[in-house]
């Protein structure tokens, strides 16, 4: 598996990866089942394949109840009833699950078969079973295929609060004979981008005991929090333009496209912030000296504080910074150097965030909240996890 920043596709994402992958921006394309209908997911793979990307196909059974005309054109209906139930699966229709799953990956010529999976809860050995044989059905695909097989691992927001339970949902899924993982943290709280430092040492400790299996781990949903995993070892992360993709979501699964509206104001991605800042209404209002120290270059502006920008030049910009920059800082082998390169560097955007408070009064989406709290959920987690730190670094050396 290509390492460093992925796209995730999602609403309306077609044309933005391809220019992305024009300008050597992103590894690879987790495509999905949600937003484009099966011919589509072939052509714009077949687009992406031959600008040297790759891919793997999400079946997306996060919420198997949820269908769209979308997700009905990859046939996969019969599965989704069964998982939906609880239900164990059966050897027909797991066998039937391998045909369908090699079609499919062969016609998008994946990189790799990534396993179906639904939501990982705490203490429910039922739902560990199910994803089980759903894996073993992906894993009959790969070995048919001759690709490897990957696990995907969507956690549920009730683990953020239950280090054990997640740990014994880790340990049953890496027992799988799996070649990769995929691992998808749910947020399930109200802000934009998640605030809390318990959410930083979440996605670090569950992406460190991933990477303690030798294996490539792949954060999808990964938004700004790319940096936290990227940062504890993963090979890559996955990212997506649209707010719904900033973290994983199962309310992604759960709304129709109609739903999903555009914001009036523009949220500018600054680097120096690592968060948004609204253009130009926050923006204009700042000192030339300070809208210089937290202006991220791109090839999509803005060039002036004043500068409008429309909505998919700030979904550009936002990927271009968010590819650029997080691989940048987590670019040391060891795990303990990268965290704390993050620590710092998320220490400076907080204070930088103080000066643009001291301007503007306030901002909009709490954006200025997160910085410190992660820089806190790192120092905590390096603290008390010491020895894993410095026993996956002793693995890596």
């Amino acid at each position: 598996m290509k390492s460093g920043i992925w796209h995730q596709f999602g609403w309306q994402s077609q044309k933005i990866i391809e220019k992305h992958l024009d300008n050597g921006v992103g590894s690879g394309v987790i495509m999905g089942t949600r937003h484009l209908a099966r011919d589509g997911a072939e052509k714009w793979c077949e687009k992406y394949k031959d600008r040297d990307a790759d891919i793997l196909l999400d079946v997306q059974f996060y919420q198997p109840k949820f269908v769209n005309n979308f997700m009905e054109s990859f046939g996969l209906e019969d599965f989704r009833k069964s998982v939906s139930a609880l239900g164990a699966l059966g050897d027909n229709l797991t066998g039937q699950l391998t045909r369908k799953l090699v079609e499919l990956n062969k016609e998008l010529r994946t990189s790799a078969v990534l396993a179906p999976a639904i939501i990982f809860e705490p203490d429910n050995q039922k739902i560990i079973a199910i994803n089980e044989q759903l894996f073993a059905a992906a894993r009959q695909a790969g070995n048919e295929l001759g690709i490897p097989t990957h696990a995907c691992i969507p956690l549920s927001s009730a683990l953020r609060k239950s280090p054990s339970a997640t740990t014994k949902i880790l340990s049953a899924v890496t027992s799988f004979d799996a070649d990769g993982w995929n691992l998808a943290i749910e947020y399930g709280g109200e802000n934009r981008i998640p605030i809390e430092s318990d959410w930083a040492e979440h996605v670090i400790s569950s992406a460190l005991y991933l990477v303690a299996t030798d294996l490539p781990v792949i954060q999808a949903f990964a938004g700004p929090s790319a940096l936290l995993s990227l940062s504890a070892g993963a090979n890559a992360a996955a990212v997506g333009h649209f707010k719904n993709f900033w973290n994983f979501s199962r309310s992604i699964f759960e709304v129709v496209d109609s739903e999903m509206r555009k914001p009036k104001a523009q949220r500018y991605f600054s680097a120096a912030l690592w968060s948004t800042i609204l253009a130009p209404d926050e923006i204009a209002r700042l000192e030339d000296k300070t809208w210089n120290g937290i202006r991220s270059d791109s090839p999509f502006g803005p060039n002036y504080k004043t500068d409008a920008i429309d909505e998919r030049t700030a979904h550009n910009h936002l990927i271009h910074t968010l590819a650029n920059e997080a691989p940048r800082i987590a670019n040391d082998n060891s795990i303990r150097k990268n965290l704390v390169k993050a620590q710092n560097f998320l220490l400076d955007a907080s204070y930088r965030y103080e000066i643009v408070l001291n301007e503007l009064g306030s901002v909009a989406d709490t954006a200025n909240v997160h910085q410190k709290n992660w820089a806190d959920g790192i120092n905590n987690f390096l603290k008390t996890n010491s020895d894993r730190v410095e026993y996956v670094d002793l693995l890596r050396s």
